[in-house]
């Protein structure tokens, strides 16, 4: 088939030239580069600043390290102190028991006794002495067991025999006591 163009030579199309389509290439190859260089410059500063973030968060960390190490000297020494105030309140707490006992020993004890030795174990007392007479002992064991305050609630005579303290009759002696704590 043949085309015949009878329009005028100003309303005719004119065809495609190729300079125009290269110049829209090289013009969007041109938005394209800057497109991607302005994005690479706002990358690059974002990684310089979380860059810089980093650093400071490693000085603040190492600080943070010492602080750590200090927290931890101090709760061992917390701890260290708790259980020394701990022992001084068991040794008070264990205190205030003998003394007392003590106390009351002495309070109940005649003129004609005197005591050698008190063991205290656990709710136990043995009391050992000497004495010029029974009598006096028995009035020892009388005034612990009976006593309206009295902290022995069994009080047994172990032995009692005679023996010669620098050439003087006594009768020496020991005493098992049960302790109310």
């Amino acid at each position: 088939m043949i085309r015949i163009n009878l329009l005028p030579p100003t309303q005719r199309p004119q065809p495609p030239t190729r300079v125009r389509g290269g110049l829209l290439l090289v013009l969007g190859l041109i938005c394209l580069v800057v497109l991607m260089g302005g994005l690479w410059l706002h990358l690059k500063s974002q990684i310089a600043n979380l860059n810089h973030e980093i650093s400071q968060l490693e000085v603040e960390l190492k600080r943070y390290a010492g602080l750590a190490q200090e927290v931890e000297k101090y709760k061992a020494d917390k701890k260290i102190l708790q259980e020394k105030l701990a022992s001084i309140d068991r040794l008070k707490a264990g205190q205030v028991g003998p003394v007392h006992m003590l106390d009351e020993v002495s309070r109940y004890l005649p003129r004609q006794v005197w005591l050698t030795s008190l063991v205290h174990t656990s709710n136990r007392l043995t009391i050992q002495g000497y004495s010029f007479t029974n009598f006096a002992i028995a009035q020892f064991m009388d005034q612990l067991a009976k006593a309206p305050d009295s902290r022995f609630s069994t009080v047994d005579l172990s032995y009692s025999e005679h023996s010669v303290v620098g050439k003087v009759p006594v009768e020496k002696f020991e005493i098992i006591c049960t302790v109310k704590l």
